[in-house]
């Protein structure tokens, strides 16, 4: 794990932090689709070993909010640059956007589709933020 300093350091000396990050963001993704892949064949086998069979008419919602924090966690890869380059105030904005967006979905979809909606606004509003960061990521 790196400090902020040693990430500054790191970002002076390349050039190319961009195309590093997005090497990380590739990584991330094809292990983290391979999971959410798994999870989604497997997700009643997987529910009954870890939560109980009073939940079972909600496993459905296991490789949702995997994929849902699998884009989330793409979001904080990105923040790594704001870190090292000290523009901090990139990840409040989209942050922000995204609490605003998910909140707003979480009232138009929870009253039609229940749990299903709110992992819906989950992975929107987290794709949203990940849309927002990347943009900013490559102008700045």
């Amino acid at each position: 794990k790196l400090s902020t300093l040693e990430l500054r350091a790191l970002v002076e000396g390349s050039k190319n932090i961009n195309s590093k990050i997005n090497r990380a963001l590739l990584i991330h993704a094809a292990a983290g689709l391979i999971i959410v892949f798994f999870l989604a064949i497997f997700y009643n086998q997987i529910g009954a070993l870890f939560l109980s069979k009073h939940y079972q008419e909600s496993f459905f919602i296991i490789p949702l909010i995997a994929l849902a924090f699998l884009i989330f966690n793409s979001v904080f890869i990105i923040e790594t640059k704001f870190y090292a380059t000290g523009k901090t105030r990139f990840i409040l904005t989209h942050h922000i956007f995204g609490a605003i967006f998910n909140i707003t979905l979480n009232f138009l979809l929870i009253p039609y589709f229940g749990l299903l909606g709110a992992a819906i606004s989950a992975i929107f509003s987290f794709l949203s933020q990940l849309v927002i960061s990347y943009y900013l990521m490559l102008r700045y």
